[in-house]
């Protein structure tokens, strides 16, 4: 008798099916800890960051922390990639939505005060 069990795709231990979306500020560093993960059957289960929109300063280390550091203006916006979770036989994309934001310059000195000679 042949018994077929079926693949169960990996997932988030606490039962996730969107993750938070996560907000940055430019010339920044952001450490975003991927939330455990298991594959039901009992397999090691591989993940992967993929981004789908413009590219963003981010990389995904073997401790499962995705290290998040825009510098360049061009990364200010809304960028939507995605955390593949992935067993050898399938897999399951979680979308992750990063905003990049910047603030515009500011005076750090109260002009109004400030009293500037010109000479003649």
């Amino acid at each position: 008798m042949i018994i077929n069990v079926p693949n169960r795709p990996p997932k988030f231990t606490d039962g996730l099916t969107t993750l938070p979306p996560i907000s940055v500020a430019i010339n920044s560093i952001f450490n975003y800890l991927i939330p455990n993960f298991e594959d039901p059957d009992k397999t090691i289960p591989m993940i992967t960051f993929i981004q789908s929109t413009s590219p963003i300063s981010a990389t995904l280390t073997s401790t499962s922390v995705l290290n998040i550091n825009p510098t360049a203006f061009s990364e200010v916006g809304l960028h939507e990639a995605f955390i593949q979770l992935a067993d050898s036989i399938t897999s399951v994309k979680f979308s992750l939505k990063i905003t990049v934001t910047n603030t515009a310059p500011y005076f750090s000195t109260n002009f109004k005060d400030l009293i500037v000679p010109i000479n003649k």
